[in-house]
């Protein structure tokens, strides 16, 4: 192989957590992974996580970081993107007992964007890929980066607690990364000829699964994903311990858009939202696990009797000091443009009443600034004005927030704050 070739090869940054586990089986095979591992070119360093255990660091490639708890995603990434990170092209978080596999050298060439992230379902030892690939992942592979404090933030859960992993794919999605599961040729194995899952607690949350696809499907197409919400249901024993999840930031009756760094809410199943669901009914979000909620031109399909109940839920959501950005028609707007004789009754009837080109498409209220206001007040939000939708929304996005009539806007667009 030329220099040349040599100094563009990727390099991989691994981190993995040792710990003593209550089945010395499981410690000796974890031993064994990294052992192995280490024989890839391709691996830079290996830093392990020790917990509880003792070992001694006799290979070049090893860095040991010794902790008194168990790691969070949070702990382990910031050690991943740590201070050393220019000196590999690539970091991955991994479960310890992990073979790695050559297939993994092309996969290294094929994750060459800093918001792409490979997670990758398990081979058992045996060679089979995992009976239900979308709902396990292992393997946690980024192009290296810089990653926001925001998403750091968010991650904040330790692994090894059921749903883990969803919580963790669903906060890379809300932040923005593509995440990918190529796991159907690339290849890590389980090492345990007797593999078994056995949980006495589990994340609940907006859980994120991801189907398999191949490695040249990474950057090419786009990921698919399928989301559920993990509803408490533990013993009462464990409902006495309340397990944190990820902020979400929810996109409320999205329809066909797809508002970046936002999960999208809709009841129709036909626009493919990432989580179908009504505003009438948000019980499967937890209290508190939202930072923003975006509620564009869904208030007024609400009745005057509905519209209050679903703002007390929504701010039940949100975290204290969370924010809520609301768009509806303008009543006043619209009936001022009518009255002065700029615009016709058939420009403003779609505003104010739907284009009811399908059963949802109605409008059963209608607003102002001060009923608005009235109703979140009643609502328990504070701070509450006007925004402008331009310095929120994403550049060449376009929704019912921006709509103008004659060069006037005709959208009620609303800020406020769950109190703290």
């Amino acid at each position: 192989m030329h220099s040349s070739e040599l100094q563009n090869r990727p390099s991989l940054h691994l981190v993995v957590q040792l710990y003593k586990a209550r089945n010395p089986d499981l410690f000796k095979r974890m031993c064994e992974c990294i052992k192995h591992n280490l024989q890839h070119d391709f691996i830079g360093r290996i830093t392990i996580i020790v917990e509880g255990v003792e070992i001694n660091n006799q290979h070049s490639k090893i860095n040991i970081i010794r902790t008194d708890k168990r790691s969070t995603y949070k702990d382990i990434l910031k050690i991943a993107f740590g201070k050393d990170r220019h000196l590999f092209s690539h970091v991955a978080v991994s479960n310890t007992d992990i073979f790695l596999d050559d297939t993994l050298d092309a996969l290294l060439y094929k994750v060459s964007s800093k918001s792409t992230v490979a997670a990758i379902s398990r081979h058992e030892i045996d060679g089979k890929l995992h009976p239900n690939p979308k709902v396990s992942q292992d393997f946690w592979l980024f192009f290296n980066h810089q990653p926001s404090q925001q998403f750091l933030a968010a991650c904040d859960y330790q692994l090894g607690i059921a749903g883990c992993e969803h919580l963790f794919a669903m906060a890379l999605y809300a932040h923005g990364y593509y995440v990918y599961n190529p796991c159907m040729d690339c290849v890590i194995l389980h090492n345990d000829d007797n593999p078994r899952t056995s949980f006495n607690e589990r994340y609940n949350g907006a859980y994120l699964f991801l189907p398999p696809c191949r490695i040249e499907d990474v950057e090419v197409s786009n990921p698919r994903y399928e989301t559920s919400i993990a509803r408490r249901d533990f013993s009462e024993a464990l409902d006495k311990q309340v397990l944190p999840s990820s902020p979400l930031k929810l996109h409320l009756c999205c329809g066909d858009k797809r508002l970046p760094g936002f999960i999208g809410v809709d009841i129709r199943a036909e626009v493919s939202p990432d989580i179908i669901a009504s505003v009438e009914d948000l019980s499967i979000f937890s209290t508190a696990s939202a930072s923003e909620i975006y509620f564009c031109h869904g208030p007024e399909h609400l009745s005057h009797k509905q519209i209050g109940s679903c703002l007390c839920e929504i701010k039940r959501i949100l975290i204290p000091g969370g924010t809520l950005r609301l768009a509806m028609p303008d009543f006043d707007r619209l009936v001022n443009l009518y009255v002065d004789k700029i615009v016709s009754f058939q420009d403003i009837h779609p505003a104010l009443y739907g284009g009811q080109e399908y059963a949802e498409n109605v409008h059963f209220s209608g607003h102002n600034m001060q009923s608005i206001s009235q109703l979140l007040t009643k609502s328990g939000f504070v701070q509450i004005e006007r925004y402008d939708a331009k310095d929120f929304l994403p550049v060449n996005y376009f929704d019912w927030s921006l709509h103008r009539l004659k060069g006037v806007g005709t959208s009620l667009n609303v800020k406020c704050i769950a109190p703290v």
